[in-house]
């Protein structure tokens, strides 16, 4: 009776130690799995944020699509329909691009058979210079170039600080558009101030904010 008491005594250590054994094997086991999940998650954390470009925003940056104050030089000729605007490049401001748009919509050919043709050589985030000319709605040129209905003009335009886009002539440029909107010495080294010509005194368009 006491042996089989002790051998009853020995299987249940047994039994006890087996199942302590078996029970600390599967916690490691499940333990290693944690760790390795997470340290994955962790690595593909870090190769996406490599992964994504670095993109830095600079309180110059113009909210219309200038990425930075700056003087583009250009040649856009021939803005005569809406279709024409597909002309314009991407760091042209969105609200200028509106706004030729709409100049282009209403631009129809005169009684005597004339449209207007814009151009444009200068392009920044608030002045934009170009010019105008008047040609023949319908070329009759032999190899189809548009034929001058009278002398071109210099023209510039300029943001206002209500965000409207006014458009100033070139002969004889004024320091500031009648709403108030300032021309940079990019576009114009001198200015009429209403009294006489001046060296611009608006500075540089480079640094400019409205």
């Amino acid at each position: 009776m006491g042996e089989q008491r002790g051998f009853s005594l020995v299987e249940v250590l047994l039994t006890v130690l087996v199942l302590c054994v078996a029970g600390f094997a599967s916690y490691t086991v499940w333990s290693n799995n944690q760790d390795d999940s997470v340290k994955t998650e962790e690595i593909l954390l870090q190769e996406q944020q490599s992964a994504e470009p670095n993109i830095e925003v600079s309180i110059d940056e113009d909210v219309d699509n200038m990425q930075k104050n700056r003087v583009y030089e250009v040649e856009i000729n021939s803005l005569v329909t809406l279709e024409d605007t597909k002309k314009l490049p991407e760091y042209t401001p969105v609200s200028f691009k509106q706004y030729i748009a709409e100049l282009l919509r209403n631009n129809t050919p005169k009684d005597d058979g004339c449209i207007s043709s814009y151009s444009i050589v200068l392009i920044s985030n608030f002045n934009i210079n170009g010019g105008a000319s008047s040609n023949l709605a319908s070329p009759a040129g032999e190899e189809g170039e548009d034929l001058a209905c009278g002398s071109g003009a210099p023209l510039m335009w300029v943001l206002n600080p209500d965000s409207s886009w006014e458009e100033i002539s070139r002969n004889g440029t004024l320091c500031r558009s009648e709403g108030n909107g300032l021309v940079y010495e990019e576009f114009a080294a001198e200015c009429f101030d209403g009294e006489e010509f001046i060296k611009n005194p608006n500075g540089s368009v480079l640094e400019a904010i409205y």
